[in-house]
């Protein structure tokens, strides 16, 4: 007889495999919009965030003012998600949210971004425009051309 060949574990993730906080997350927003509830947000997961903040600083504070602040937080954002009936109000709210956070959301992504390709990529500004551009390293005096403004511009990499 042959021996069975071994079998590795695959790591791409099904819906079987998914984490145990993904899995949660999909079942609890499925029964939210079953019942009828709006259910969580970009707006609500910082609402909840924020709340877990406040009640870690309240540890080491030990303010009754950070521990009412939090459990505010956390009721509104229990509130919201909870909410039926509402949906465009809410999603109006979570909009908002996502448009005044936009600018920190885009530095956070091109910070990461750059980390990511820090070996192989370089990041600069477009003198006119101020568009980022990422060219590859190790190319040594190179000519790049913004492609939203087409100013040419000479970089070293």
């Amino acid at each position: 007889m042959f021996p069975r060949p071994l079998r590795f574990p695959t790591f791409q993730k099904d819906e079987d495999q998914m984490g145990f906080f993904a899995n949660m997350k999909n079942k609890f927003n499925s029964n939210m919009r079953a019942g009828g509830s709006y259910g969580m947000d970009e707006f609500g997961m910082f609402m909840m965030g924020l709340a877990f903040a406040l009640l870690v600083l309240d540890m080491f504070m030990g303010t009754f003012l950070l521990s009412v602040l939090s459990l505010l937080v956390l009721m509104v954002a229990i509130g919201r998600s909870f909410s039926k009936g509402n949906y465009m109000k809410r999603q109006a709210e979570n909009q908002m949210f996502l448009a005044r956070t936009k600018p920190i959301r885009d530095w956070w992504k091109l910070l990461n971004m750059k980390y990511r390709d820090r070996k192989t990529m370089k990041y600069f500004k477009c003198e006119r425009c101020g568009h980022v551009m990422r060219v590859p390293k190790g190319k040594g005096t190179i000519k790049v051309t913004c492609p939203h403004c087409e100013t040419v511009v000479i970089k070293h990499t």
